[in-house]
């Protein structure tokens, strides 16, 4: 799968904790914006910029709406349950709306893109899922910005590792031509 991930979606999830609804929207769209501009190596189109905001917004808004409407009729008022309930809103909104696209865009089964997306992003969201949860149970929501510096450098090295990962599958299922053929054989013997 080409694209970009991204860690943004942890520190949304322990926005969603501590902040108003309208902040988190405003959040999501900046990230979204991050996100599609930064050290891009083609200028990406403005429907592509645009279709990334509203995916990442409508996600975010999704999630944190679920979560708090959830924990309202609920006798807890606990930030690892926000975060849980969250993130398992955020990943298939998002994972649908991108699969979706995607499936239109390059005219593949809407089944076939969807699975991909979620063998290919699944545990990465899942571990961000946890190490926020932790986070937003270690700190009262007043201090979750601590808690996120303490998160951001393993976030970052998961996001590393599923960026080599991302890339190392895709260099892997580029077709070989023909001279690379004969220079692997030629280092081989």
């Amino acid at each position: 799968m080409e694209g970009t991930i991204s860690p943004n979606f942890v520190f949304l999830l322990l926005g969603m904790v501590a902040l108003q609804f309208s902040q988190v929207a405003v959040i999501s769209l900046a990230a979204a914006l991050v996100q599609s501009l930064w050290a891009s190596a083609k200028r990406p189109r403005l429907l592509q910029v645009a279709f990334s905001a509203a995916a990442l917004v409508l996600s975010s808004a999704l999630a944190n709406k679920f979560a708090h409407l959830v924990l309202a009729g609920s006798s807890t008022d606990s930030a690892v349950v926000c975060v849980i309930l969250a993130g398992s809103i955020y990943f298939p909104v998002n994972s649908g709306l991108v699969s979706m696209v995607i499936g239109l865009a390059e005219g593949r089964p809407l089944k076939q893109v969807c699975l991909r997306c979620y063998q290919w992003a699944f545990p990465y969201f899942m571990g961000g899922i946890a190490f926020a949860g932790l986070v937003s149970g270690a700190y009262a929501p007043s201090m979750l910005w601590k808690g996120a510096l303490v998160l951001l450098p393993a976030t970052v090295l998961a996001y590393l590792y599923f960026a080599n990962l991302n890339a190392r599958v895709a260099s892997a299922a580029m077709p070989v031509s023909v001279s690379q053929e004969e220079e692997y054989a030629e280092v081989r013997s």
